[in-house]
């Protein structure tokens, strides 16, 4: 996420100052000038969500893919391989074509291909919650997180950025692949067939991305190779990654709080998350 990545260079930001004008102009990609890359090719795929909607396990699931690698991958590789525009994007701009993106920004009409993944919200704000405790950059408890503007900044509310997703999904179904994090977690098998027949990467054995991407393993890897995210906290990123754990944690005036946007409540219904 934006928070963890390093400060951008003198360097990149004249650049972003001389390509304003062209920016405003529509001479030059915006998506590209908004994500401060020197261009997004022709064969990109980014992966977009929400913050705390199960980016990077499906960038863990794409690296596998990538590489067909029967070995454990590190947070570290992984960066690498679909790194995070937020912290690599000197990476990104020396790597070559068919790369594989990870953002929050919701940029799709600027993107060639996406892939976004959506989870159910109640599940999204307690994990945002936590990370956002563990991390320091947020004192006080679940109600006062989700009346506070931590849960807007910096990339809109959860129902601005699905909609916009879902919407564009509509419009442009061969552009997007939209995914849903339970169903992930229900079908992992069926998600990799999607995956593979949205990308085209099919030199990986199923069995083995499904063993080395299950929670445990994740955690195991992070605990013995280490994230920026522990480097920060000495706690894992990968927390829980449970669906539906929002049950034991939010109460009912939180909840009745929450489903008072009688807007998202028809988007959560629409996308199967019950609030009835």
């Amino acid at each position: 996420m934006p928070s963890i990545a390093p400060p951008i260079s003198r360097s990149r930001l004249l650049k972003q100052y001389l390509r304003w004008l062209p920016d405003k102009l529509g001479l030059i990609n915006r998506g590209a000038f908004h994500l401060q890359l020197n261009k997004i090719l022709a064969d990109d795929t980014f992966i977009v969500s929400y913050p705390k909607s199960g980016n990077t396990w499906i960038r863990f699931v794409l690296a596998y893919m990538i590489t067909g690698s029967k070995g454990k991958l590190s947070f570290q590789q992984v960066e690498k391989l679909v790194p995070d525009v937020y912290v690599s994007k000197d990476l990104i701009d020396e790597m070559p074509s068919a790369r594989f993106i990870k953002t929050h920004d919701t940029l799709l009409s600027y993107f060639p291909k996406s892939i976004y993944i959506v989870r159910d919200y109640r599940d999204v704000l307690v994990s945002f919650y936590h990370y956002k405790i563990v991390l320091k950059e947020f004192e006080g408890d679940f109600s006062a997180f989700i009346r506070s503007k931590e849960i807007t900044e910096p990339f809109g509310s959860w129902k601005e950025h699905v909609s916009k997703a879902l919407q564009f999904s509509q419009d442009y179904s061969n552009r997007i692949l939209f995914l849903r994090y339970e169903d992930m977690k229900r079908n992992f098998d069926q998600t990799l067939q999607q995956l593979s027949s949205f990308t085209g990467l099919e030199n990986f054995e199923p069995s083995i991305i499904k063993e080395l991407t299950g929670f445990e393993n994740l955690q195991q890897i992070e605990t013995e190779n280490g994230s920026e995210f522990m480097n920060r906290s000495g706690r894992n990123f990968f927390r829980e990654g449970k669906t539906g754990s929002w049950k034991e944690f939010i109460s009912a005036n939180d909840l009745k709080f929450i489903y008072a946007d009688a807007e998202l409540v028809s988007l959560m219904n629409e996308l199967d998350y019950k609030t009835e």
